[in-house]
């Protein structure tokens, strides 16, 4: 019999050749009217970046110029103990000039202060805030902490200048503790600071100051978040274009956007999730998981195609980076360009269904065969082996295909003989699976815990726990990825990560201490954030060890885990419990000090017995990171200053006298060292241990005596 191949019958098939057609024809169409919406997207991307850029800079430039106009007032070179003072006029001035800006003020080094604010338009919840009389347009505050005793007095104007209200109260604002003051002073330049909450009126904001020429003190300018937004929104007006602008820090914390802010937003600081804006949410995140700035990228969203770009700021806000976004809907550009291409589709799907009954006729008559080998097939697959299957078909593939599953069933009925169908089955339903098993590596662990978690949490509720430890949890780990660890498990409160595994890394003590160093700046920060709050601070332990262990894949058939398992991992969980008895927050072995390398600072602790070991082990503190290494590019916020880094090598001095037995000296150190330091819980323990050594010397077995812990 002569078989036509298959090839050949699929070519026969007019419908399948009209839909093929038409598909090529329209999917180009529509390529091309994407490329072209694409591009177009792309073009005015690149064209608000350039925009923005040079936007941004004019955004600042007026109260930059006011504040260097200011710095060289001679009018402003002191102030009177009265609120009629020469430079209210200009000061008033430069602030109606300048509408994004809520007030223009000046500190002095003896801690006066000078300021106008706005009180009227955008600015009026400010009375409120400030206990000023309804329709006052301006305020004038002068701070003198010269004279005692401290006042402050308040003048309040309409819009006509007159005097509208006036009051004196103690003085309880000192502009010389401000950041704003502490900034421009120390960069002995202008700056601009990171956003932060305005004193006086309870706003985010930024301050931009300069230290005034000639004389002691500062010059500043006070723009708020919601301004600095008002003056995007108006730049997205003025654009005509869809688009919407975000200016983030590194944290994505905003400090202005072109969409309207959340209720309340002007008063605390807004996440970019806290925007509800799916476009500049998805340009973040991106952002934020790469760690890269990008230009013209397309995002897929929960409102549709954006196209975006991420852009750092170019002036520097704070100390912390900051980048604009610029996001646009691709649909604005897609919608029109693709009416063409879905017209063809439309005539395509036409022509498509009038060759449905051909395609259907041919089709049944190649599903039978092809129905009868699929039914075969699994019959074969559950080893229920019958008669021979009988397939007459003019189609090549198809007749040898019979003949195949034929020979398979056959093939598969003597291989039954040998082995256990119940055996096959299995066999051929497991499929190819992990093992357990793994290999020696060195490894670098950390353990982490907080400081009274257990009464904590009975204390607070369950809700409110669960999203404290979200949020502490999702900081700590983010800074453990940032320094490539890997993050083992969760244990309630506690975690455990480590480095060199799965991937390989020569400097994972390194990393690891780096990590424990973030992590303990960002439990820091946080607990100053929830104790200004009003809410109980969560105070983080650390423990770090590095050490040969077993890395792989641990647990039964059904379930695997990859982990870490031996005596460094023991270690390491010893470690951190330990700082309670020291008083210490990162507790690292000898293991650890020896690879980290120089860079980092410790401070030797004790030689100790952890319980499971056998042989003591000295431990250290952790405490930071030297100033001139190259970890202080990494971690400026653990840089130890010189005072620092002199208190360490002194703890240095008096640990070896404790180790010669030298008990006089080493009281008469201790005590001077606490004496400078009280809160350090590590010299009162060998303070006492320096009185007790004193009055009753121990013996040559000291190391069990003293640090078996």
């Amino acid at each position: 019999m002569n078989r036509i191949p298959l090839r050949w019958a699929l070519l026969g098939i007019f419908g399948a050749v009209t839909i093929a057609a038409t598909a090529v024809v329209s999917g180009a169409n529509y390529l091309l009217a994407r490329q072209n919406a694409l591009s177009g997207a792309a073009a005015l991307i690149a064209e608000v970046n350039r925009s923005l850029d040079s936007q941004l800079r004019l955004l600042f430039e007026p109260q930059s110029l006011a504040t260097l106009a200011l710095s060289m007032a001679p009018s402003l070179s002191t102030v009177p103990p009265a609120l009629d003072h020469p430079a209210l006029g200009m000061l008033r001035a430069m602030l109606d000039a300048i509408p994004s800006t809520q007030s223009i003020y000046v500190g002095y080094e003896n801690g006066d202060f000078l300021r106008v604010v706005q009180l009227a338009g955008t600015y009026s919840q400010n009375r409120t805030v400030l206990g000023a009389p309804d329709n006052a347009a301006v305020g004038i505050q002068l701070v003198v902490n010269s004279k005692a005793p401290a006042s402050e007095m308040w003048r309040f104007l309409d819009d006509t200048g007159a005097i509208f209200g006036e009051r004196t109260q103690p003085a309880a604002y000192d502009p010389r503790v401000r950041p704003w003051y502490r900034s421009a002073t120390a960069a002995n330049g202008f700056i601009v600071t990171s956003p932060y909450i305005i004193a006086s009126t309870a706003e985010v904001g930024v301050t931009l100051a300069q230290p005034a020429l000639g004389r002691s003190g500062v010059v500043g300018a006070d723009m708020t978040l919601t301004a600095v937004s008002n003056y995007l929104a108006d730049l997205k007006r003025s654009w005509t274009y869809p688009v919407a602008l975000a200016v983030f820090d590194s944290e994505q914390q905003v400090v202005a956007t072109s969409q309207p802010l959340p209720e309340g937003a002007g008063a605390q600081f807004v996440h970019v999730v806290d925007l509800h804006d799916a476009g500049i949410t998805a340009a973040a995140t991106k952002f934020g998981t790469t760690g890269q700035a990008f230009n013209r990228a397309t995002l897929q969203t929960p409102a549709g195609a954006m196209m975006a770009s991420v852009q750092p700021v170019p002036f520097e806000i704070g100390e912390a980076r900051h980048f604009f976004a610029i996001v646009a809907p691709l649909d604005a550009f897609v919608v029109p360009l693709l009416r063409t291409a879905q017209q063809s589709i439309l005539v395509g799907i036409l022509i498509a269904l009038l060759s449905v009954p051909f395609i259907l006729v041919f089709a049944t008559r190649l599903a039978g065969p092809m129905r009868a080998l699929a039914e075969e097939s699994e019959r074969v697959r559950r080893l229920e082996i019958g008669s021979t299957l009988h397939i007459r078909s003019r189609i090549r593939e198809v007749s040898d295909l019979a003949a195949s599953t034929n020979l398979m069933r056959s093939t598969l009925a003597a291989f039954a003989k040998y082995v256990p169908r119940e055996l096959v089955h299995g066999i051929l339903d497991s499929g190819m699976a992990p093992m357990p098993g793994g290999g020696r590596r060195p490894v670098t662990l950390l353990f982490t815990d907080i400081e009274g978690f257990t009464t904590l949490s009975e204390q607070i509720e369950p809700e409110a726990l669960m999203l404290k430890m979200s949020s502490y949890l999702e900081r700590m780990v983010t800074e453990i990825f940032r320094h490539d660890g890997t993050v083992d498990k969760y244990v309630g409160d506690a975690i455990m990560a480590y480095w060199n595994a799965p991937r390989y890394r020569t400097n994972h003590a390194a990393l690891g201490c780096r990590a424990a160093l973030g992590c303990r700046a960002l439990s820091n920060a946080m607990n100053q954030d929830w104790q200004a709050a009003g809410e109980a601070p969560l105070y983080t332990r650390f423990g770090l060890h590095t050490g040969d262990s077993i890395v792989g894949n641990v647990g039964s058939s059904t379930r695997l885990d990859f982990t870490v398992l031996g005596a460094t991992v023991n270690l390491a969980s010893r470690l951190e419990g330990l700082n309670k008895h020291y008083g210490t927050q990162i507790l690292v072995s000898e293991a650890i000090r020896a690879e980290a390398g120089d860079n980092f600072v410790f401070r030797p602790v004790d030689v100790v017995l952890p319980k499971g070991s056998v042989n003591a082990v000295p431990i250290h503190e952790l405490v930071g990171v030297r100033a001139d290494s190259d970890e202080a590019a990494i971690l400026p916020g653990a840089v130890l200053s010189p005072r620092q880094e002199a208190s360490c090598a002194e703890w240095r001095r008096i640990y070896e006298l404790f180790g010669r037995g030298e008990w006089a000296a080493l009281i008469a150190e201790i005590g001077a060292y606490t004496r400078a330091h009280p809160n350090d819980k590590l010299a009162a323990v060998y303070l006492k241990r320096a009185w007790v050594s004193a009055f009753s010397p121990p013996d040559a077995n000291r190391a069990q005596r003293f640090y078996s812990k």
